[in-house]
């Protein structure tokens, strides 16, 4: 019995509070298995917050491009006219004051007399046997400063001309790269490359822009505000770049500086494209006074009439400005246009060259020159007109047309492409790496 009573013990049940109390003993914890889910649903959402850490700072990067491109530009418009930069003579010294490089590399002079006025030379432009009046140019002084200090033009002297990809059957003629010379610098008669240097120096202090500055930060001393870097010279003339406060490697004390640094990374060059409008009827009047005239005559005889500019402000972000080496794709570059409707447009390039020449995305930027043929007179006379345009989409990558053509499908942002360049004959587009904004504003001369 007693035995019995054990066993029934043993299997007796516990009162309903007690029964309560066990079931939420039993749980109070978490399994292994709770555990896991949590850490991995947990981890997902980290990574999801991590991946947008780079993407937030590449946002923020190229907003920041966007700024300073905005900056820029508005700077570079502002010393266009404050400088008369479009004028090709130097008010000064009544003398011309652009130049190109001719095929040995050296500068000659851009402009000409006609009737006692100094006006754009014509036929000077490599590869080009139109002129530069009433035809789209670019005041670039920078690459040809580099070209003239180093003594690299590139392959048959492509720095003179842009863009750097040098004529071939499948591309259309390039636009003439002119430098402008300042008060005082006499670029013509430069012989030394000290006398270089020192030019090149004023001409970047106009073409890059310098409120990009270069600051040095103290890791060491949490106190110390960041400050300007700037070149100091002693009573001799002698450089040295040093930070404003900072002795500890040199000794500032015989020094004085002349020049806040910049980092340099935004340039800016400007595109120029006359009014075709107000030359229409000078040049049918000429025509009827002149039958059997060249165009070579009518545009000298035109260009004293060439009073209003379209100037785009091209600004760079860490522009390459050396010409490229053999087999490397140029940083600037023309390509052939297939098939432009309204604002769509095929880029096109010989499969002969490398598929980078057509290496685009959106948000860049391209320049249309399309160029036409006038046969209303009574000799046949040809201008072009050249537009820059931004990307807003194209193919993932450049595809094999099957025909030996390397294409590329292109949406561009704006008005038709015939239409906003006079409905051309034909098109090229020029690609040029580095474009972070493009302004563009009309300019009359005095």
């Amino acid at each position: 019995m007693k035995n019995a009573f054990k066993r029934r013990d043993s299997r007796m049940t516990l009162p309903a509070g007690n029964r309560r109390r066990v079931r939420v003993l039993r749980r109070a914890g978490i399994s292994l298995l709770e555990v896991l889910i949590s850490i991995g649903i947990l981890s997902v959402g980290l990574l999801s917050i991590a991946s947008l850490i780079p993407a937030g700072q590449y946002a923020l990067l190229e907003t920041t491009k966007v700024d300073n491109a905005a900056m820029c530009g508005r700077a570079a418009r502002g010393e266009i006219q404050t400088r008369d930069l479009l004028n090709p003579v130097d008010s000064s010294t009544g003398v011309g004051r652009v130049y190109w490089i001719d095929s040995s590399g050296t500068l000659q002079d851009a402009t000409s007399t006609v009737d006692g006025q100094l006006v754009f030379k014509t036929s000077l432009v490599p590869y080009n046997s139109r002129p530069l009046v009433a035809e789209p140019f670019v005041i670039d002084p920078l690459p040809i400063m580099e070209a003239l200090e180093t003594g690299n033009f590139g392959t048959d002297n492509i720095v003179a001309h842009f863009p750097f990809s040098p004529k071939t059957a499948d591309f259309d003629q390039p636009l003439a790269r002119l430098a402008v010379d300042l008060p005082g610098m006499d670029l013509v008669n430069l012989t030394t490359s000290d006398e270089f240097a020192r030019a090149r120096q004023a001409l970047e202090q106009i073409f890059v822009w310098s409120d990009d500055m270069m600051i040095n930060i103290d890791r060491t001393n949490a106190d110390k505000r960041p400050e300007s870097v700037f070149t100091w010279v002693d009573s001799s003339g002698v450089e040295v770049a040093s930070h404003a406060t900072d002795t500890e490697s040199v000794d500032l004390s015989n020094y004085r500086p002349i020049q806040r640094l910049t980092m340099g990374n935004y340039s800016w060059m400007m595109t120029v494209m006359p009014s075709m409008t107000e030359l229409e009827t000078p040049k049918q009047i000429y025509f009827a006074q002149n039958p059997g005239a060249t165009d070579v005559q009518l545009y000298e005889e035109m260009a004293k009439y060439q009073k209003t500019f379209e100037v785009s402000v091209v600004v760079f972000y860490k522009r390459n400005i050396i010409p490229p080496e053999s087999g490397e794709t140029p940083s600037e570059r023309m390509v052939n246009v297939l098939s432009p409707t309204g604002s769509d447009i095929t880029l096109a390039i010989p499969n002969s060259e490398s598929k980078e020449y057509l290496a685009i995305r959106p948000k860049q930027w391209l320049l249309l020159v399309g160029t036409s043929i006038d046969t209303t007179t009574s000799v046949p006379t040809g201008h072009r007109t050249a537009k820059w345009f931004r990307v807003i989409n194209t193919d993932d990558e450049a595809q094999d047309d099957g025909s030996g053509n390397w294409i590329r499908n292109v949406t561009l942002d704006g008005a038709d492409v015939n239409e906003a360049l006079g409905n051309p004959d034909n098109i090229s587009a020029v690609l040029v790496d580095g474009v972070v904004g493009v302004y563009t504003t009309t300019v009359r001369l005095n």
